[in-house]
């Protein structure tokens, strides 16, 4: 007879604790059926049945009683034992740079606090990187809306936005402009101006300067040496210190959302502390942002 599943142990014993299939859920983060689905898997495994179903909530049978009072503890010492593990070794973000740059950086000791005795290590390489194969606990991405992240346990942190910013001196081009507008581009991506271009039906007449690294191309725009594809909300600091303004502040446009997502086995109480922290400092970005145009716009 082959062995039920961890997993399904590790459900068993949630639903033996809470005697409900909607807390359950929301314990394990998964859906309530998945979690009923679990459960019938685990009953025709055993051949026995293991809950009674009531008009509110579930009942363990006498089998089922038996059942937990030996499986809870073990899971129970399993999950200690993988809590003090995961203490023990670095929660490693992946991120591209920018998005590392603007909100992870100048927040780290935040962050570490957040993590208590755990450290931080953080990889800004531009690549996305595959996190089961790198060894990744929680990806900072951007995708289009609705995403697919498959197995991966996901959260939206914020929308992500697109509007060309320039040099407060910068001559604001009669629409639509034609060479006197040089986009300042990122190498190795071309998408973000070609989907604000497409949006708006225009298409570059010539290309400025092609820079290696997002904040270069923020400084190459603040000292008016072209116009840079804003990425909002995280270019909000600049915006409101004036040093960049957008030059055509209702040719903003929505392009996807920006994420924290992460495998199911290295979720743990503290990058859930950190997921909110990020979706709380994006949120608040997000909120200054939108404020920003609307007094332009009104």
């Amino acid at each position: 007879m082959s062995l039920p599943s961890l997993n399904l142990l590790r459900t068993f014993a949630v639903l033996g604790d809470t005697l409900s299939v909607k807390r359950a859920a929301e314990r394990l983060h998964v859906t309530p059926t998945a979690v009923s689905h679990q459960l019938r898997e685990l009953e025709t495994a055993l051949d026995c049945r293991l809950f009674q179903r009531l008009p509110r909530g579930l009942a363990l049978t006498d089998a089922g009683q038996s059942f937990w009072a030996e499986i809870a503890p073990a899971v129970r010492q399993l999950e200690s034992a993988t809590r003090a593990r995961q203490v023990q070794r670095p929660l490693r973000i992946s991120s591209f740079p920018y998005l590392a740059q603007a909100v992870v950086l100048p927040a780290l000791g935040e962050l570490q606090a957040l993590l208590g005795e755990r450290l931080l290590t953080l990889d800004t390489r531009r690549e996305t990187l595959d996190l089961a194969t790198h060894g990744i606990d929680l990806g900072l991405r951007f995708a289009a809306e609705p995403a697919d992240w498959g197995a991966l346990r996901a959260r939206r942190l914020s929308g992500f936005g697109l509007a060309p910013l320039a040099a407060p001196g910068f001559p604001v081009p009669a629409w639509p402009p034609q060479v006197e507008l040089l986009p300042i581009r990122l190498s190795q991506e071309q998408h973000s101006w070609r989907q604000w271009a497409a949006q708006h039906g225009w298409q570059p007449a010539a290309e400025g300067l092609v820079l290696d690294s997002y904040a270069a191309v923020l400084s190459a725009a603040e000292q008016g040496l072209g116009v840079a594809m804003g990425f909002l909300p995280l270019c909000i600091d600049a915006l409101q210190a004036g040093r960049l303004r957008p030059l055509w502040p209702q040719r903003r446009i929505a392009n996807g959302a920006l994420w924290a997502v992460w495998p199911a086995q290295a979720e743990s109480p503290a990058l859930l502390r950190v997921v909110d922290w990020l979706e709380q400092r994006l949120g608040e970005m997000e909120r200054r942002t939108a404020e920003f145009f609307s007094a332009l716009e009104g």
